[in-house]
């Protein structure tokens, strides 16, 4: 057997870690075969690798591999069928652990080689039961590839991966420089910029890549993306929602990069995370019509959900490949129009946006500290000035101190409940100890003359301010708008006529607030009325 295929040396020493639960249901499954289709041979089908995919030890031997996913069917079969593949195309699959992509590669008629960091016994043993030769190499895609060609990585007709995010490369260890990629490798967004370099040159056409989102967006990787877009190589961009891939907290999406597409000049942007795609199953969002989403990416299609756009407009929106940043819903679009009619500036132009001070520069002050006042979500009214924030914390005397809060300032949340504003009442206290403050997941915007204080409030708050708001907010795990971002939000600047009634409108709805706080702390007080115990003597 072994002369037939180099790949079937299956028979190593393993030790097993497999639970009850996992055993049964294999057991379970191969007894579903056995009476539903008979079995004349035994083969591993992606079902079997599933449930061994879960027992986990038994594929790693108790080791985390890095780049290792369980991957839904319906994943794989629309990155599959993104690749193009012809028959005998050879395919690059780094950190595909289980086989499941080189399974369905070979269903496609192509021939998949593998790319993985350890030996694992389950690639062996499809080989043996299923006669199939899926090529192996056990050895660090970034670190030190095991596919070379003439000392460099050897290209392959296709690649098919799911990138790892989250990993800190370190530079000192690596063999080779890419010609294409110039980054310092300080951060693991630089470290997933290089990892998908890596992909790319070991690929002669189409590269099917699903990323960590980030990477599409994040200013630190500008350059990078820059680089793709004007190298011509971004064909296609696919959104997918939150928890696509179980287990992983990262917000993922499909890149195809092709090398040879000529002169066409245009990136196709797809909403997959529109939901005639998708249903929630088990809370986690499952892949329905993957069929739809091939051929939105091959056809034209509805504006809401697929978008052509030229590689000079994307050059120009600082590369971003976030394909939020392309495709609008019918509001969306409403409110852009309305906003190209009005006289606008940009945030940074009529306000100075303010970061808290950092919760690390504090610790290393610890002789310095004062005692201080922090706004918290439940400060927030719907409509009005910040209530009297009650958390103490210790800050310190920085610079100006201009991060305590000011009369009249606006708070604006840039992380978790993003998009919520409030403006902070006349009587703030002053700066220093017993002043006010705003932790890592807030910005201050301290008005200038261009706008008043109370009307941009009340724009931030309005249907059109938050739709905008809406459009910078990264669609990460924990959503967020990062401050590179937030510096560009348009703002309508209203006429000194128009600033009179936003003002007078802005005081009565002061006026109601009080009035509701003043009547729902009178409903206290009559519940309390009876049957309280703080009525009857102890």
């Amino acid at each position: 057997m072994k002369d037939k295929n180099s790949n079937y040396s299956a028979f190593v020493p393993l030790k097993l870690h497999i639970s009850d639960k996992s055993l049964v249901q294999a057991i379970e499954l191969l007894a579903t075969e056995w009476t539903e289709k008979g079995i004349k041979q035994f083969r591993i089908t992606e079902g079997i690798l599933n449930i061994f995919s879960e027992a986990g030890e038994f594929l790693t031997s108790g080791k985390l591999i890095v780049g290792r996913f369980l991957i839904p069917r319906e994943l794989i079969k629309l990155m599959i069928q993104l690749a193009d593949i012809d028959k005998g195309d050879e395919i690059y699959c780094a950190y595909d652990s289980l086989g499941k992509f080189a399974l369905e590669i070979i269903e496609q008629g192509g021939h998949p080689y593998l790319e993985i960091l350890r030996n694992i016994p389950i690639i062996y043993l499809v080989n043996i039961l299923n006669e199939v030769d899926i090529q192996v190499s056990y050895s660090h895609p970034i670190y030190n590839p095991g596919y070379m060609e003439r000392g460099k990585r050897k290209p392959f007709a296709k690649t098919i991966s799911i990138l790892p995010t989250g990993v800190k490369y370190n530079k000192e260890l690596m063999n080779e420089s890419l010609e294409n990629f110039s980054l310092p490798l300080n951060s693991w967004i630089h470290s997933d910029a290089y990892a998908l370099e890596c992909l790319l040159a070991q690929t002669k056409n189409r590269a099917v890549i699903a990323l960590n989102s980030t990477l599409l967006l994040s200013e630190k990787v500008q350059q990078f993306r820059e680089s793709l877009v004007k190298r011509n190589l971004v064909e296609t961009v696919i959104s997918l929602p939150s928890g696509t891939i179980p287990y992983v907290l990262s917000q993922f999406s499909i890149m195809v990069l092709n090398k040879n597409k000529g002169n066409d000049n245009n990136i196709r942007f797809i909403n997959g995370i529109n939901e005639k795609f998708w249903i929630r199953e088990n809370h986690q969002p499952k892949l329905v019509e993957w069929e739809s989403l091939i051929k939105v990416s091959r056809s034209e299609a509805d504006e809401s959900i697929v978008i052509d756009v030229s590689k000079e407009k994307v050059l120009e929106n600082k590369s971003s490949l976030e394909v939020a940043q392309y495709i609008y819903s019918s509001k969306e679009k409403e409110v852009e129009q309305l906003l190209s009619n009005q006289t606008t500036k940009t945030l940074a132009e009529v306000v100075n946006i303010i970061s808290p001070v950092s919760s690390s520069h504090i610790r290393n002050k610890s002789s310095d500290k004062i005692k201080a006042k922090e706004i918290t979500i439940d400060d927030f009214p719907d409509y009005g000035y910040l209530s009297s924030p009650t958390k103490e914390i210790d800050t310190i005397n920085y610079k100006q101190n201009e991060h305590f809060l000011q009369s009249h300032d606006i708070v604006i949340v840039t992380k978790g409940s993003v998009g919520k504003v409030g403006i902070t009442p006349p009587d703030v206290p002053a700066m220093g100890k017993g002043g006010w403050v705003v932790n890592q997941s807030y910005s201050i915007l301290r008005a200038g003359e261009e706008i008043s204080a109370i009307s941009l409030y009340m724009y931030l708050i309005s249907e059109v301010g938050q739709n905008a708001i809406s459009r910078l907010v990264s669609k990460a795990t924990r959503p967020l708008i990062r401050q590179g971002e937030l510096k560009y939000l348009p703002i309508i600047i209203p006429t000194t006529e128009e600033v009179q009634e936003i003002e007078k409108t802005f005081n009565r709805m002061v006026k109601i607030n009080c009035l509701k706080s003043k009547l729902a702390k009178k409903q206290q007080e009559l519940h309390k009325k009876h049957w309280s115990l703080s009525n009857y003597e102890k």
